[in-house]
């Protein structure tokens, strides 16, 4: 029954579905995944959140292969219905702004699947990381984690490491860059 904990991280897919429904229907709905993002999760967090005691899950359970194997053919269709969607048929403004902040939303929510596959033993699984990687423009990421942030951990040097008190915001700039200038 432990693999049943793989079943929350399915939420973290409603991201693609509200993209494809904000694809799809246009207009105002464009928004739908912000408003996703912005409103509904912050409001059901404290209700789903954690339990305690937290569930031991099994993390080498079928359950949570299939979890990450979806990220990859999900975020490729969002990318691929958005490139569709503006290609044939007229967009405003207010859409494509909204259509843009979902799609990079959706792609940036399959960065956590990616991290996790770039680090499976199999080819076919780190491809796959290595394809979401490419999707969210991050394909750095995979050489400063697996051989900087790794072997460098807690330290000075590490750039993935927040420091104590240290601001999130300036901690996000200085990790992308610092990523980029190591890789």
């Amino acid at each position: 029954m432990k693999s049943l904990g793989a079943v929350p991280h399915l939420l973290a897919y409603v991201f693609a579905v509200t993209a494809g429904l904000g694809l799809m229907l246009g207009g105002w709905w464009s928004w739908l995944t912000i408003a996703y993002g912005v409103l509904v999760v912050p409001l059901l967090d404290p209700i789903i959140g954690l339990h305690y005691p937290p569930a031991q899950p099994d993390y080498r359970s079928a359950a949570y292969d299939i979890v990450l194997w979806l990220a990859p053919p999900l975020t490729l269709a969002v990318l691929i219905f958005s490139l569709w969607r503006v290609s044939f048929r007229p967009v405003s403004v207010v859409e494509a702004i909204g259509f843009i902040l979902a799609v990079s939303l959706t792609t940036s929510i399959g960065m956590v699947a990616a991290h996790e596959l770039i680090h499976r033993r199999r080819a076919v699984e780190r491809g796959l990381g290595l394809l979401l990687l490419a999707l969210a423009s991050n394909l750095q990421y995979r050489l400063h984690h697996v051989f900087g942030h790794h072997k460098r951990i807690g330290v000075p040097g590490d750039m993935e490491t927040a420091g104590r008190g240290e601001n999130v915001y300036l901690f996000a700039l200085r990790c992308y860059f610092g990523q980029h200038l190591w890789s």
